[in-house]
Order: C-alpha cells, then structure tokens, then sequence
C-alpha cells in the first residue's frame, strides 16, 4: 500500500526476537504464512538510498514456505497477498526489492553492501 508496487514480506527486529523468528512472524503478520522454514541469509543491504521512510539495514533471507492459510493482518499497508512463479515475478517493485529476488534466485554466496 505504501508505493502502489508488490513487496517482499518485511520488519523490524523485535526485542527478544532472533532472525528466524522475526522471519516466521513478519510472514505470519504480512503474508498469511504460518509455516515456513528458514533457508539462508541472502544478503545484507545498507544502502540509504533503498528506502525513502528510514535509513535501515536490510537482511534478506530465503525461506521455504507453505501456502498462506491466514488473511494479512494489515490490510491498509498490504493490499493483497500472491506466491509468483518465477517466470510471473514482477519486474518493478518496491523498494529496489527486485535485486533481493535476483540475489536469492543467483544462489550466489551472500552479499553485503
């Protein structure tokens, strides 16, 4: 809802929280996705310039996940929830989000800038 553009499911790190389950909760809260298993780090992204809201460090991560099961739970900021096949990703979306899907489809090492 923020930019009119798909985007990746995505949060803060809560107090007490680890990566894997800020992950499980993030996709829980935003996606529907109540089972989900995390994969790998996929890269870490500082550039200023990504988001125009804050200046954060962004770790992206791949997960294997099941199906949504669950309605968003915020339905102003996410409008609708969609798995893609790769050949249906959009090309444009929010953020520079793009590039993180690239990275992760690469299956290259972890890359951080």
């Amino acid at each position: 809802g923020d930019t009119g553009t798909w985007a990746l499911p995505g949060g803060t790190v809560e107090w007490g929280e680890t990566l894997a389950s800020t992950m499980a909760r993030e996709l829980e809260e935003e996606a529907g996705v109540v089972d989900a298993k995390f994969v790998r780090v996929v890269g870490a992204y500082s550039r200023p310039d990504r988001d125009p809201r804050f200046h954060a460090v962004t770790l992206v991560v791949e997960a294997e996940i099941e199906p949504p099961v669950r309605p968003q739970m915020n339905r102003l900021e996410i409008r609708e929830v969609k798995l893609f096949d790769a050949a249906e990703l959009p090309r444009e979306m929010a953020m520079t989000m793009r590039d993180y899907i690239d990275a992760a489809i690469a299956g290259a090492p972890a890359t951080f800038e």
